[in-house]
């Protein structure tokens, strides 16, 4: 095929679509080989015969050739051109991370997710932090310009604006992570933590050991980007086992009390509590009982080893790839799980 059939058969750019030039340029390739009007070798409009067929700037073009180029899907011969060079089902996938903010347990979903996609994809991250407008503002920026966008839907509150940025996106691209939402409509793949249920299953698997305390005391942090979720599941388990219970928002309200069971959320207040419990001489899994909640290896080996309850962030992570590549639209609700050791 040569250049001028490629210009008016393949290049489908106009003034009035809502993807950027670059992006309809990108596109038109990509649907080109897919229909089978582009083939492996076929040589491209050159950057300039592009450039004053559809009135473009230079650099537009460019731009598109070189996110063609980095996908694997065409090449660059100095001195002839462009080539097409593979398929796009070939080149790697762009995919976009959304998080609601790094921490331990979110590079753990990452890396696991790195390594999974391996060679397979271009990943970028971007953070939130819980804000609707930054988040609306990644959007925006980064609109049409991956294969796929993976969220995790956190956010101060649920919003329009949170809304009508999910909206944004192609629904055939959306990828929920960590938290499912009730408010997108269509349906979407998601790998989810049940932050209520999980709470009492895992604690009723210990039930026997717990009522051989006199409280179980769930110390909750003063954050409010928390998932209050696991105050209802917690208040649920209690009331259902009979267990007298209580709950104090951080850790200046702890008061501590002999053969009492604490469950520690945040990893801020752990570190206290563990100072406070050193401070009174009160011994972790002799005097008191403690479970945190999310492992890392610190806590394997902090205080003799620290029970823990937990999500598996390196099952998320896996995950988040089988959905990208299975293009299914499941609902899979992450593994979680109780790890016995010497604080309980």
């Amino acid at each position: 095929m040569n250049n001028l059939d490629i210009l008016k058969s393949v290049f489908k750019i106009n003034d009035l679509g809502k993807e950027s030039k670059s992006r309809q340029i990108v596109n038109s390739v990509i649907n080109g080989i897919n229909s089978g009007l582009l083939k492996i070798g076929d040589r491209l409009p050159s950057l300039n015969d592009l450039s004053f067929e559809y009135l473009l700037s230079k650099d537009t073009v460019q731009r598109a050739y070189i996110e063609l180029r980095d996908r694997g899907i065409i090449e660059s011969v100095p001195g002839k051109g462009f080539f097409i060079k593979g398929k796009y089902g070939e080149a790697p996938l762009r995919i976009l991370l959304v998080f609601n903010k790094m921490t331990a347990y979110k590079k753990i979903i990452y890396n696991a997710f790195i390594n999974a996609m391996n060679t397979k994809a271009i990943i970028d991250l971007q953070v939130h932090n819980y804000d609707a407008q930054r988040f609306n503002n990644i959007i925006k920026a980064n609109l049409n310009a991956y294969d796929f966008y993976v969220i995790m839907p956190f956010f101060f509150e649920y919003n329009k604006l949170v809304n009508d940025t999910f909206k944004l996106i192609p629904q055939e691209k959306l990828v929920l992570v960590n938290k499912d939402v009730d408010f997108i409509e269509h349906p979407y793949p998601v790998i989810y933590e049940d932050f209520e249920n999980d709470i009492q299953e895992s604690l009723t698997k210990v039930l026997d050991e717990i009522k051989n305390y006199h409280r179980l005391i769930l110390v909750f942090p003063l954050d409010p980007t928390s998932n209050f979720e696991i105050i209802t599941g917690f208040e649920k388990f209690c009331t259902q086992h009979l267990l007298h219970h209580d709950m104090v928002l951080g850790t200046s309200h702890v008061e501590l009390e002999y053969k009492d069971l604490y469950i520690v959320i945040d990893d801020d207040d752990l570190a206290d509590f563990i100072k406070i419990c050193r401070g009174k001489e009160f011994k972790i899994g002799v005097d008191i009982g403690l479970i945190a909640y999310n492992e890392v290896v610190l806590k394997e080996v902090l205080e003799d080893g620290i029970t823990v309850i937990s999500t598996d962030f390196q099952f998320m992570g896996k995950t988040i790839a089988d959905l990208i590549f299975s293009k299914k639209k499941d609902k899979i609700k992450n593994p979680f799980r109780i790890i016995r050791r010497n604080s309980f």
